[in-house]
This record gives C-alpha cells, sequence and structure tokens, in this order.
C-alpha cells in the first residue's frame, strides 16, 4: 500500500548551518529508558550548538512518552536537559519532527518559539522520521499508537529494551 509522503511544513535555506538530532528518546530514567545518563553529553552539545548553528532540528522521538508514560516523568528526571533545551530555543531556531514515540507532545507548548511538523526541508534534503517507513509504526496504520504503548509496557515489565 502506497502512502503519500508528509506535508512539508517548514522550509530552511541550504545555506543554513543547520544540526540534525535523532532519537533521543528521552525517557524517565528507568531501567529501559534508552537515553538514561548522557544528560551531560547532551547539555554540552546543547550549550556548544548555541554559537555554532542558526537552527536545529530533531528529527523525531525526542522524547519517549510511552516509555515514560507522561512528560511529567521525563522533566522530573531530566531537569537540567529541559533547562538548556529551553535556554537554547532563545538562542537558535528549532523544530521538532513528531515521530512514533513524541506524537502526542505540544513541542510548541514547551518551548514557545520552537516548530513542530511532520515533516521539514532544507535546501533538497527532506526531513522526516523513519517510523513513516515501518510497516508496525507507520501512523496510518490502525491501532499504531496502541502497538508502541504495548510495547513499551512489556519492556517495562521485564526490565529490558527488546526490537523487532
Amino acid at each position: 500500500m502506497e502512502r503519500p509522503l508528509p506535508e512539508i511544513a517548514h522550509r530552511l535555506p541550504a545555506s543554513s548551518a543547520v544540526r540534525f538530532v535523532g532519537d533521543l528518546h528521552l525517557g524517565d530514567r528507568g531501567r529501559n529508558d534508552a537515553f538514561r545518563d548522557k544528560d551531560a553529553l547532551f547539555i554540552d552539545f546543547l550549550k556548544e550548538s548555541q554559537n555554532a548553528c542558526e537552527a536545529i532540528v530533531f528529527m523525531g522521538d525526542t522524547f519517549d512518552v510511552p516509555q515514560a508514560w507522561s512528560l511529567k516523568a521525563i522533566t522530573r528526571a531530566h531537569p537540567e536537559v529541559m533547562q538548556a533545551m529551553e535556554a537554547l530555543s532563545h538562542r537558535v531556531q528549532m523544530y521538532f519532527v513528531r515521530g512514533n514515540h513524541d506524537w502526542t507532545l505540544d513541542y510548541q507548548r514547551l518551548f514557545p518559539q520552537s516548530h513542530t511538523c511532520e515533516a521539514l526541508a532544507v535546501g533538497d534534503a527532506l526531513v522526516w522520521h523513519g517510523h513513516r517507513l515501518d510497516h508496525f509504526c507507520h501512523p496510518d496504520r490502525p491501532f499504531h499508537r496502541w502497538t508502541i504503548a504495548l510495547h513499551h509496557a512489556v519492556e517495562r515489565t521485564l526490565g529490558f529494551e527488546f526490537r523487532v
């Protein structure tokens, strides 16, 4: 079944200095949190990005809501990361491309200067999250959100990550 490409909501010129970050999966620091304790490394990257680029593009799954079960749990687990992201949002343009683990988040409410979209273009390059090519996680697939939530519930119960 062929699916249409997502609508391109934003365009950046090819000459833009852009940094791309994908699949951080910030969670609740629990045993199945893929990000775990990488806060200091990521904060250093964010601080260095303030003077190194005009825009930063988060290419989906920045936060892992199904893993943490709530944004509140994520912000409680990674307060310094949230502060660094907020500070960066005042210095450079921030774009959040939706992934299959952060579909419910209102990034523009979290970071008012940011932009949220399904896809964006940087010059001739199209940026979107890979779940659009995944048979099980595609947003048009029935029950895809429930499948992801169930997967994380099983991981949490078993205490380790597993991927198909």
